[in-house]
């Protein structure tokens, strides 16, 4: 698949061999995580499940120098969603970020944070 695909602030591409979420403007956030994200993702995991079996699934935070605990909801409810198809890693993480993730127990959550 060639075009990226969006569900709120996310966007989400596929490789080949992976699948990536990103943020696509992590400067407009909206102040709390529509009641429909969760179903959306789910929606687009149903849609595109070929897409994401056997696929390494990446969250890559690099263009969060910091993150905000709507942020953090947004990651923990897309890692909700995709244990169905998959573990979740975290790549490109800042410094500040990892420290958020330690100190809120978070970070267990993930396979790989890099």
């Amino acid at each position: 698949m060639d075009q990226p695909v969006y569900v709120g602030p996310m966007q989400i591409t596929f490789g080949e061999g992976d699948v990536m979420f990103r943020f696509a403007d992590p400067l407009s956030m909206t102040l709390e995580i529509p009641p429909s994200f969760e179903e959306q993702v789910r929606e687009v995991v149903e849609e595109y499940q070929s897409s994401f079996e056997g696929h390494v699934l990446y969250m890559d935070l690099g263009n969060l120098p910091a993150i905000s605990s709507r942020q953090l909801g947004m990651i923990l409810t897309v890692r909700e969603v995709l244990k169905s198809v998959g573990t979740l890693q975290l790549t490109n993480v800042s410094g500040s970020v990892r420290h958020l993730l330690k100190i809120t127990g978070t970070e267990r959550f993930f396979d790989a944070i890099k």
